[in-house]
């Protein structure tokens, strides 16, 4: 009893301190994002939860093993959301990041 008991703490803490790392690595690529998109106070909360939802997508459907076409549906939604909220030269600069983090990951985005 006392092994199972040990057994599951460490499980549980392994798991615990993974999703402490991955949230943190999303707040990090999420404020370089505000930093090189130099982002008004306004369009900060709107962005933030825009990339953020767009990531726990992204990581759900690499873990189903989705198709392109579900993955270019997921990032088509995703541009419309912040094309709403960036000036037109931010989107620019957005696209350029959002290609080249899509290619270093292996998906034909366009």
């Amino acid at each position: 009893m006392k092994k199972l008991f040990l057994s599951l703490f460490v499980v549980m803490s392994m798991s615990a301190s993974h999703a402490n790392a991955s949230t943190s690595t999303v707040n990090t690529r999420i404020q370089k994002v505000e930093s090189f998109l130099e982002l008004q106070n306004s369009q900060v909360n709107e962005a933030r939860k825009s990339v953020t939802d767009y990531y726990d997508l992204m990581q759900k459907l690499t873990e189903q093993h989705e198709t392109d076409a579900t993955i270019k549906k997921a990032t088509n939604a995703h541009l419309k959301q912040m094309h709403r909220v960036l000036s037109p030269g931010q989107y620019r600069k957005y696209l350029q990041v959002l290609n080249a983090t899509l290619q270093n990951h292996g998906v034909d985005y366009r």
